[in-house]
């Protein structure tokens, strides 16, 4: 799909989401107005598929951010129908890699590695609607294969922070840190030794 986007931007969208109406003309305004910003985000609202629309937003979205990193390591802190991003950036930030847990958060610090400009739209962007039964994250403690993919993916967002510089006691880098050694000992426990020993390496030589 991004290969064959030819426009200005580009809009990432899961099936079962929504964007509002208006998304596209709030935040290419904004876009326009920063020519220094590579991405614009705004609110998204979460609820249960079928239920009552709750209209508080979601994770970090109504907070206002300059850039991805360093919060970006604390959290994925918007959802995949919530930015808005200059096709340039994603052209040059490469294609997500073939993992099937925590393959946007690690495409997200990749490019927030770049050193990427946001702007922020205060106003509902996006709806994310779960449906809990289906979601593959509900296994990512447990299912070695996501375990493995979770492993990788945290690996590689360690690289993404040391490309930007961020410090080992950058709170969001320690929080960072301290769930990935968590991830290691759920890849321990599952079997994956090879997969836990690799990531505990990534760590040690950032925080020994």
């Amino acid at each position: 799909g991004i290969e064959a986007a030819s426009g200005e931007f580009i809009q990432f969208l899961d099936s079962d989401d929504l964007l509002a109406p208006e998304k596209f003309a709030r935040q290419l305004a904004l876009l326009e107005k920063h020519p220094e910003c590579g991405a614009s985000y705004g609110w998204t609202i979460r609820y249960s598929l079928g239920s009552d629309k709750d209209l508080t937003p979601a994770k970090w979205t109504s907070r206002k951010f300059d850039s991805m990193f360093p919060s970006f390591l604390s959290d994925r802190w918007w959802d995949t129908s919530t930015p808005l991003y200059r096709a340039t950036l994603i052209l040059q930030n490469g294609p997500w890699l073939n993992l099937r847990q925590e393959e946007d958060w690690e495409f997200d610090c990749r490019l927030a590695a770049q050193g990427v400009r946001l702007t922020m739209v205060e106003a509902i962007v996006s709806e994310t609607r779960v449906v809990p039964e289906s979601r593959l994250s509900l296994m990512g403690s447990s299912d070695p294969i996501m375990l493995r993919d979770r492993s990788v993916a945290r690996g590689k967002i360690l690289q993404h922070a040391a490309i930007a510089g961020i410090e080992p006691d950058e709170p969001h880098m320690r929080h960072f840190i301290d769930s990935s050694f968590l991830v290691a000992r759920q890849c321990a426990a599952a079997g994956l030794v090879t997969e836990a020993e690799t990531l505990v390496r990534h760590l040690n030589k950032v925080a020994p």
